[in-house]
């Protein structure tokens, strides 16, 4: 909290001033570590009964732009592709850059910002900034997004702004040069309707551009000037739209840390799979790999019953690695099947035996709720929340029939 406060994300007051404002309430934190660094998590959604309101209840999200943010790594590998295309003996090099702390730049209206408060460490804290949890943060972000993301096109065809941004640009490292003896068979690509390549049939080059996932930008360009040029776009972009760097008073908008880490070359973990443009190919983390493996291991070779809980994170697990490996979906089948049934039965089973997953069930049906007719569709999610978690985390056991044993 003393970082988020530094970094003028809140406000800090006394806990009393909760009780005495009709403006300001008080929303459940959580908290999650991701590699040692630790972010507070709004818990807008949670209900502990269908009568209580929560935030996420009251920030409708009809008119929010739409998001399309998880276009980002498709439109990078199709960009990759269209650079082979048309400089195929070249290298083409990949570069990531990270927007610090990417929720909090819209700013909420001073009128409602009790509305986005929070209890911690004997202290009320309102928002001045958005937070992680609201149902309306990412469709917030998006404007931002959408701005830097057409912003780094046009930028990218000027010239001056390497010479501008030349203290950060010189900070980066770069793979090793390859010489005649080092330098690696790349694989072609071959040009289609769909993907013609770069050079306009005038001779011209399209603009560079750079796509935006969240926070994380995904660059890719052949040639060490052009990826230079790309870059200071980059970092013009975010500068832009989310201000000339003052750390005595925010944070940088380019997450600095990341960019100093970062290796420019052909090969990098974009989104968790790593993108070998020499090889042209996307595949899965050795970590992720040991991820699935340990979890497999669970499972002994000779096990023959199974619980909902345990098969969800098995299949969850390996449908990722789809991504890198399509086949693999061919051979999890089986496993979609038997936990289907294993569903279904669940709710047979809970139907007969839990007389409050069928109030739950009656309630969801019936529609029969006291109060007035604008809460029923709260009082009808949650019922079907509570009923759906009873169907997830129900205990029985299921046997492993033959096929699912062999996949």
């Amino acid at each position: 909290m003393n970082k988020e406060e530094k970094n003028s994300h809140v406000l800090p007051f006394r806990s009393w001033v909760v009780h005495f404002s009709p403006y300001c309430l008080a929303t459940p934190q959580g908290i999650r570590e991701k590699y040692g660094k630790f972010r507070v998590i709004f818990d807008s959604s949670t209900q502990s009964s269908p009568d209580e309101v929560v935030l996420n209840h009251v920030t409708p999200t009809d008119q929010e732009a739409p998001i399309d943010f998880g276009t980002a790594k498709r439109k990078l590998l199709t960009n990759i592709y269209n650079w082979r295309v048309s400089f195929p003996d070249e290298v083409i090099y990949l570069a990531l850059a990270d927007i610090t702390a990417c929720f909090r730049f819209p700013r909420i209206s001073a009128d409602v910002t009790g509305a986005f408060g929070f209890l911690a460490e004997s202290l009320y804290f309102i928002s001045s900034s958005h937070v992680f949890g609201s149902n309306t943060s990412a469709s917030s972000w998006e404007a931002f997004r959408r701005a830097i993301q057409n912003l780094i096109t046009i930028l990218s065809q000027r010239d001056d702004l390497t010479e501008k941004h030349k203290e950060l640009l010189d900070a980066l490292r770069w793979v090793e040069e390859y010489t005649e003896e080092t330098r690696p068979v790349l694989v072609p690509a071959f040009p289609c309707d769909i993907n013609p390549g770069v050079i306009s049939p005038d001779g011209s080059m399209t603009p560079m551009a750079a796509n935006i996932y969240v926070n994380d930008i995904l660059a890719a360009a052949a040639f060490r000037e052009k990826m230079l040029k790309l870059l200071a776009a980059v970092i013009e972009a975010i500068f832009l739209v989310c201000g000339e760097p003052d750390i005595a008073v925010r944070q940088c908008p380019l997450s600095l840390e990341k960019w100093f880490e970062l290796i420019v070359g052909p090969r990098q973990i974009v989104l968790g799979l790593i993108v070998d443009t020499n090889k042209m190919t996307v595949g899965m983390t050795d970590e992720y790999i040991q991820q699935c493996r340990g979890l497999l291991n669970l499972w002994d070779q000779d096990q023959r019953f199974f619980k909902v809980g345990d098969m969800q994170k098995l299949v969850g697990k390996l449908a990722r690695l789809g991504e890198g490996a399509p086949w693999i979906y061919k051979l999890m089948s089986h496993l979609y099947t038997s936990l289907a049934f294993a569903l279904k039965s669940n709710t047979e089973l809970l139907e007969k035996s839990s007389s409050g997953f069928r109030e739950y069930v009656r309630q969801i049906t019936s529609k029969n709720f006291s109060g007035k007719q604008s809460d029923h569709l709260r009082h009808v999610k949650f019922a079907m929340k509570k009923a759906a978690k009873m169907v997830n985390k129900h205990n029985h056991s299921y046997l492993v029939n033959p096929t699912m044993l062999r996949n």
